[in-house]
C-alpha cells in the first residue's frame, strides 16, 4: 500500500530539530500490488482491499492519521522520532 497524500513539518531549534508532525490523509490509501497467493491482485481486488482498509479506518469519521514527535533524538545515521500515532 501508499499514502499518496501527506505532509510533514519540523521545527528547529538552532541546528537541531525540536519537535515534528506528520499528518496522512486516509482517503490517500492506494493499494499498488499483492503478494503471497497464486496470482497478483486484479484491479477489482485492489478496489475491494482498499474501500475494506478504508471501512476498517473509518476514513469517513476519522479523515486523518496523524503522528507527533514527543521527542528527537540524534542516532549515527539520523534521528529517532518517538511519540503518539493517532489511527481512528
Amino acid at each position: 500500500i501508499a499514502m499518496t497524500r501527506w505532509q510533514a513539518s519540523v521545527n528547529w531549534v538552532a541546528d537541531q530539530p525540536d519537535s515534528a508532525t506528520l499528518v496522512v490523509e486516509v482517503d490517500s490509501l492506494e493499494v499498488l500490488k499483492g503478494e503471497g497467493g497464486v496470482k497478483g491482485l486484479s484491479g477489482p481486488e485492489k478496489a475491494l482491499v482498499r474501500a475494506n482498509a478504508l471501512k476498517s479506518l473509518s476514513a469517513n469519521k476519522f479523515p486523518e492519521i496523524r503522528f507527533t514527535a514527543d521527542s528527537i533524538d540524534k542516532t549515527e545515521d539520523g534521528y529517532r522520532l518517538s511519540g503518539k500515532l493517532q489511527i481512528r
